[in-house]
């Protein structure tokens, strides 16, 4: 079944330059995508919906997946306060790495060590 995203976004000049889809059917947030129009690129777009998302959500932490190569993106959530937890081969070639708030990596069992 595909994911139910919810959907932030951010509005400037009655335009939409950013949003951040999300999934929360297995009882974790899962950030699904996140899109900023090119324009707005380096301007803070992407951080605050990702704040947005962390402050607005029901506390029991978030998951999220990114290009090993992306250093933007790495650099985006672990400022924002995910940890970096695993990389792992998706296709031969492309590596994805996976980042978790704390509360998943402490308090949910089966995701990345959690619940042990």
């Amino acid at each position: 079944m595909a994911a139910q995203l919810h959907w932030l976004i951010e509005v400037e000049a009655e335009q939409i330059v950013g949003a951040l889809g999300y999934d929360t059917s297995d009882g974790v947030a899962v950030i699904d995508r996140l899109v900023v129009d090119p324009g707005h690129h380096r301007r803070g777009t992407g951080r605050r919906l990702v704040m947005r998302f962390l402050t607005e959500g029901d506390g029991g932490g978030a998951i999220v997946s990114t290009g090993r190569e992306n250093g933007p993106a790495r650099w985006l959530y672990e400022t924002a306060g995910f940890i970096h937890v695993a990389d792992r081969e998706v296709l031969p070639g492309l590596v994805v790495s996976d980042y978790a708030t704390a509360s998943v990596t402490k308090n949910t069992p089966g995701i990345y060590g959690g619940g042990r």
